[in-house]
């Protein structure tokens, strides 16, 4: 059976072409791997608990597929076969460090899932373009969980928590040896 949220996208989608299905299998034999990917996002069985999540689920690809619209509308007509590869960009990976109160306290707890993500390099130090930096602007570093990349168990965090650099990662200096 399908949820509240999987209902309004049958509805909708395609101008409810979908209307009639009435389960996931029913939603994979329509052969529209779009609707499909939909559906599946909005499901009960993958987190989907609420409207607001299932907003930001959507939001999320929406823009996803306008950043693919924005690459397909800046190639050239002409292009044909494979586009060059996009240059790598570099990337810092952060790790999240959910905590608990306890007794006035906040304290570290085990996590079970994911707990780091990765942002590019460039807007990173856009943000922070010293280590003092870094370690003195908490409310900008904690705003990092907000990036499109974290787990979202991470984004949806209610408790305390810490945001800090994965592993011995020196951004600042992996910045100037990539421009030497």
């Amino acid at each position: 059976m399908l949820n509240a949220f999987q209902r309004a996208c049958a509805q909708h989608y395609a101008d409810g072409d979908f209307a009639h299905v009435e389960t996931l299998d029913q939603v994979r034999e329509q052969g529209d791997t779009l609707f499909t990917f939909l559906m599946v996002e909005l499901s009960s069985s993958e987190d989907c608990d609420g409207r607001d999540e299932s907003v930001r689920r959507v939001d999320t690809a929406i823009d996803n597929l306008r950043d693919v619209l924005d690459a397909l509308q800046a190639m050239d007509d002409g292009m044909t076969g494979n586009p060059a590869p996009a240059p790598a960009i570099a990337t810092v990976t952060l790790r999240f460090c959910p905590q608990a109160w306890i007794r006035d306290h906040a304290v570290a707890v085990d996590c079970e899932h994911p707990d780091s993500w990765t942002v590019p390099l460039p807007g990173f130090l856009d943000q922070f373009p010293t280590p003092e930096e870094w370690h003195e602007n908490h409310d900008l570093r904690d705003g990092m969980r907000a990036a499109r990349s974290a787990p979202r168990w991470i984004r949806d965090w209610s408790g305390p928590f810490e945001v800090e650099l994965a592993g011995d990662q020196d951004p600042w200096s992996q910045h100037a040896a990539d421009e030497a």
